[in-house]
């Protein structure tokens, strides 16, 4: 897994986030509460949807744009297990939590 995390806040606009992910090589960006817990992920299909759907998009927070309520695993799952997940679930990100959510 990914250990060092580009996290954006639900603060975060549309604008922010194109100019954090077009920096980077990756297609997710968790968005992280004050506490550091997970609220949502953003992907790149989302910044897609949100050109076309959001008539302010760059002023449009991240948090209109974000799943909400995203897949998780645990710190001790088992690699099979997060898999299984990923699979039955159909998702491209899979971020790995602790027990407070973060």
């Amino acid at each position: 897994m990914t250990k060092r995390l580009i996290t954006l806040s639900p603060h975060n606009s549309f604008e922010e986030a194109v100019a954090v992910m077009s920096n980077q090589p990756f297609r997710h960006l968790l968005v992280v509460d004050s506490g550091g817990r997970l609220a949502g992920v953003l992907s790149d299909r989302d910044l897609l949807r949100g050109l076309i759907r959001a008539p302010d998009w760059n002023n449009t927070p991240v948090t209109e744009l974000m799943a909400r309520d995203p897949v998780v695993v645990g710190l001790k799952t088992p690699l099979a297990a997060a898999v299984r997940k990923i699979l039955q679930h159909r998702v491209n990100c899979l971020p790995v939590i602790d027990g407070g959510g973060r």
